[in-house]
């Protein structure tokens, strides 16, 4: 099983956009035509794509399928000497070298004419091989999954976070352009209207980002009920 991609504060209005698509599009009927359907549903899914794409595990999938399609030494060289992209858990190095270590000396003894039965008798190599069989991660399986909520990682306070994020940025889009300062109008946010700390100036700064790019995208005006709406449908997706 691969990893599970996690869902937290920063991105669930990326991952989220999948099932805020489909309630825009099918149930409220935002759109006019099909063309700014087509285009809100590109964008959306662009940017899903672009999480993914950055992934890790997307990476070792593709070094798999290059190799089973050419599986030659050159190509297992360039993969062992490809650079770390993140930091391994010793466990898991461990678990590799241990692994390697078994598999050559059960191949050195199949070429040997050591039949495959008896190397199976190695209480090592069966030990691994039922892990493995039951552990053994899918890279892709990320892909397929990222469109069932239940399958994704929801971050620790997410849920209480982004509803108070939420809450204090429907007041934001009321009052951000009554010409307090960004920062005071986020400041009194966080003091009056949701009472905690988030730092949600990064955040709303992010939104509105998120949603001047899905503007340029579609081609049409965003108004801000648009905007909330993404953000609940995104959010309520994830509330499992």
């Amino acid at each position: 099983m691969a990893r599970k991609l996690t869902v937290t504060k920063s991105n669930y209005y990326i991952v989220g956009g999948q099932f805020a698509s489909y309630k825009i599009i099918m149930e409220d009927k935002v759109f006019s035509d099909d063309k700014s359907e087509e285009k809100f549903a590109t964008f959306v899914f662009s940017k899903l794509f672009t999480i993914l794409s950055k992934s890790e595990d997307l990476t070792k999938h593709i070094w798999f399928c290059n190799f089973k399609s050419n599986p030659d030494v050159n190509n297992l060289f360039k993969i062992f000497n490809t650079q770390k992209t993140q930091k391994k858990n010793r466990g898991e190095v461990l678990l590799t070298e241990i692994s390697s270590q078994i598999f050559w000396n059960a191949i050195h003894e199949i070429k040997n004419g050591k039949k495959v039965e008896e190397v199976f008798k190695n209480k090592w190599f069966n030990v691994l091989y039922e892990f493995y069989e039951k552990e053994m991660p899918n890279y892709f399986e990320k892909y397929e999954q990222v469109l069932d909520p239940e399958w994704l990682k929801i971050s620790d306070g997410f849920k209480e976070e982004v509803s108070l994020l939420l809450k204090g940025y429907d007041y934001y889009l009321i009052n951000h352009e009554n010409g307090m300062s960004e920062r005071k109008l986020c400041e009194y946010i966080e003091d009056k209207v949701i009472k905690r700390i988030l730092n949600v100036r990064i955040d709303y700064q992010l939104y509105e980002r998120f949603f001047s790019e899905m503007c340029s995208a579609i081609g049409t005006p965003i108004n801000n009920n648009f905007k909330l709406t993404y953000l609940r449908s995104c959010y309520n997706a994830f509330l499992i």
